[in-house]
């Protein structure tokens, strides 16, 4: 839908209750739209129904289904909006997008993940056939996801072609829906309670195997469920192919007589892989929960070849942040080849070290950076002038550097710094704040770290230095809770991300640069980086406006990217544990405490795996497709540049 469509949709919701975030889904009887509610700020999935192709008396079915099944697999309908002679449902909101959007991700499934999510499935469609509905198009689009801290929720939504059962007998249903997962009575009009568990059979197939049981046009399909036997995979174990096999006969009275007694042999065939269930959650014993649950394991993490080492420095001190300024042709180390029109680019440098007296005579942690000019290099001899390596000492540690426009800015619990010739003083606070700068340098926000209240504020940032202190433009109080960072959404909206230290759920409140709070929300997960008490949320902004990349507590063996407007949760697995993570032009790069890298793009699609010597200790995207990794092991450190061009980055 384009910008000037969903503006006039929101136009015509300017009285209404909701305000439009954006659009999420459309089918063949309307659309359904994100939505945050005015007051009270919570997100909605309104669903508009076109009169025309989805005439009154199904809408008024489908919401008699919906007011009727109230479940937790199932997606429940909130309200119904008439705004002018336009009619919305409104629904719970998912902001896992739908098992498409997870399968689409992933090849395939783990056979641990999958068994949970048709488990899901089997308990929704079990609440619907005991009130007598059939929902005659379950299919990956129509199963919404909801994350939390132990992996997914699956929620049956889309009951627009749902039946009575008790009504098999007096109509037929029209052969609508979607034939890839049709049991073969369904090309002739007739449904009944098994009709649903074929086509669960078919999503497990797909979820195992990465393909369905059948393909072709919607006449080879029709064929192929009357006629074809499934062929299952040998890779696919035992407990798996039987429940498949069961499910997808052809003639509905050898299939299962019941969602229950599919379930049954569904939890059998999961605990052949060590996952019970008890008291209505998932368990599983280490070995599998440390694994990778959305993509089979085998996967080999390739050795980084030499061409994409560009340039090799030795440290002398630990690098806990790098920050680089400006563009300039690095020079190849080597000589071997010269720099091609993607190589990597840099004019200055800034090093934030750990050296070993890291305390001030009051006893306090100190920080300490240092910073060169073009191509300087920290060798072990330190054999360089004043001039050009500079260091200075800073009474407090230095949790981050950002790079503006103006230049780079040194970030500590209570303080701004710019870092030019000269270290310049922009701020300081008698409490503990957490900050996020404007992307253009206009502004920057802050959030006190109160435990009883916080207090938001926007101070405007100089243009150029020296400076005066800031200027503060906006102040209010803020609804945060415990531990806060915020995040600049972009230049003119703000996120504070709070979490206490034992919860697992993470709230969300968003302001604008005027310091006004519009709205609040709960992520139903907890995200964390490599210093838990100094970074409790390891988060980066993308370059792609309103995206973010999140590593997470519960999944180490993931990246969590965030879409804020409209919102939207994707879960991505990895074969490696990310401990930091750097935003790239196309997507994001996570590097693990080993050395491993992975590039992903804004999709989650892995474009490229490497692996380096050492243990890193800060890393940071240079140019458009460069990367430097800083390591340290047994008292040697090494600074590597690389370039990811061959990993499409």
């Amino acid at each position: 839908m384009s910008n000037h469509g969903l503006q006039r949709c929101s136009a015509s919701l300017t009285q209404s209750k909701y305000r439009l975030l954006g659009l999420i889904g459309q089918g063949q009887f309307g659309r359904v739209y994100c939505a945050i509610h005015r007051t009270t700020g919570k997100l909605v999935a309104l669903k508009r129904l076109d009169r025309d192709r989805f005439p009154t008396h199904q809408f008024l079915r489908e919401l008699r289904f919906l007011l009727t099944l109230q479940h937790p697999n199932i997606v429940a309908c909130e309200a119904l909006e008439h705004i002018g002679e336009k009619r919305y449902l409104v629904m719970e909101y998912c902001e896992g997008g739908t098992l498409r959007n997870l399968m689409e991700t992933h090849a395939k499934l783990h056979p641990v993940l999958s068994a949970k999510l048709i488990a899901d499935v089997l308990l929704g469609v079990e609440h619907a056939h005991s009130h007598g509905i059939v929902h005659c198009d379950i299919k990956p689009e129509n199963i919404l996801l909801s994350l939390d801290p132990t992996g997914w929720t699956a929620r049956i939504s889309d009951f627009g072609i749902a039946r009575f059962s008790q009504d098999l007998a007096s109509e037929q249903a029209s052969i609508t829906g979607s034939p890839a997962y049709m049991a073969p009575e369904r090309f002739y009009g007739q449904y009944s309670n098994s009709t649903d568990l074929y086509a669960i059979g078919v999503l497990l197939f797909e979820m195992l195997v990465g393909d369905r049981p059948f393909s072709g046009s919607p006449t080879e399909l029709r064929s192929a469920h009357l006629n074809q036997p499934v062929q299952i995979p040998q890779a696919i174990s035992e407990p798996f192919r039987l429940v498949i096999l069961t499910a997808l006969q052809k003639l509905k009275a050898r299939r299962f007589h019941s969602a229950a007694q599919m379930l049954v042999m569904v939890k059998q065939a999961a605990s052949s892989l060590g996952l019970e269930q008890t008291a209505g959650m998932w368990a599983t014993p280490a070995e599998i929960s440390s694994q990778n649950l959305t993509q089979a394991p085998g996967l080999a993490t390739a050795k980084l070849r030499s061409a994409l080492v560009v340039r090799t420095e030795r440290l002398r001190h630990k690098i806990q942040r790098i920050a680089v300024m400006d563009h300039a042709p690095l020079p190849d180390s080597s000589g071997d080849r010269q720099p091609t029109p993607s190589s990597l680019t840099r004019v200055s440098m800034l090093l934030l070290s750990e050296p070993a007296a890291s305390q001030t005579q009051d006893g306090r942690q100190s920080g300490q950076l240092y910073w060169r000019s073009q191509g300087m290099d920290l060798r072990a001899s330190g054999q360089r002038s004043g001039e050009d390596l500079q260091i200075a000492a800073i009474s407090e540690p230095i949790l981050d550097l950002v790079m503006r426009p103006q230049g780079c800015f040194a970030v500590t619990a209570r303080s701004l710094y710019f870092v030019g010739k000269t270290l310049h003083l922009l701020q300081q606070f008698d409490q503990p704040h957490g900050m996020a700068l404007d992307p253009q340098g206009g502004w920057v926000a802050t959030i006190s770290q109160a435990v009883e209240s916080s207090t938001f504020g926007v101070w405007r940032l100089p243009r150029s230095i020296p400076v005066a202190p800031l200027e503060c433009v906006a102040r209010t109080r803020s609804p945060s809770e415990g531990v806060v960072k915020l995040v600049a959404l972009d230049s003119r909206h703000i996120a504070a991300l709070s979490r206490s230290h034992y919860s697992l759920e993470t709230k969300v409140d968003l302001f604008s640069r005027r310091g006004q709070c519009f709205g609040s929300l709960t992520l139903p997960l907890a995200c964390q980086s490599e210093d838990a008490l100094q970074f409790p949320f390891g988060i980066v902004a993308l370059t792609s406006a309103y995206r973010f990349a999140a590593i997470e507590a519960q999944h180490p063996y993931s990246v969590l990217f965030i879409r804020a407007r409209p919102l939207k949760l994707t879960r991505i697995g990895i074969n490696l544990m990310p401990r930091f993570l750097a935003a790239i032009p196309n997507g994001v790069v996570a590097v693990s405490a080993l050395g491993q890298i992975a590039v992903l793009d804004h999709d989650g699609d892995v474009l490229g795996q490497g692996e380096i010597d050492g243990a890193p200790s800060a890393i940071v995207a240079v140019g458009k497709t460069g990367l430097q990794i800083a390591t340290w092991d047994q008292g040697q450190g090494k600074l590597y540049t690389l370039d990811l061009t061959c990993f499409g980055a």
